[in-house]
């Protein structure tokens, strides 16, 4: 679920104009949380997209 959550944020920055070589779709979630995975707020947490400019 994670990637599909990247892939549609990335599709709507290209629409919108981002030059898609600009960003890379990686899913970090399980193997790198920020909040732990055993309470839902922490699973909550966890389901994020974040944008790095390459």
């Amino acid at each position: 679920m994670g990637l599909k959550r990247a892939n549609i944020v990335y599709q709507y920055l290209v629409q919108q104009g981002a030059e898609p070589n600009q960003f890379s779709v990686v899913t970090k979630g399980e193997r790198e949380p920020i909040k732990t995975n055993k309470t839902a707020n922490g699973r909550e947490k966890n389901r994020r997209v974040e944008i790095e400019k390459i």
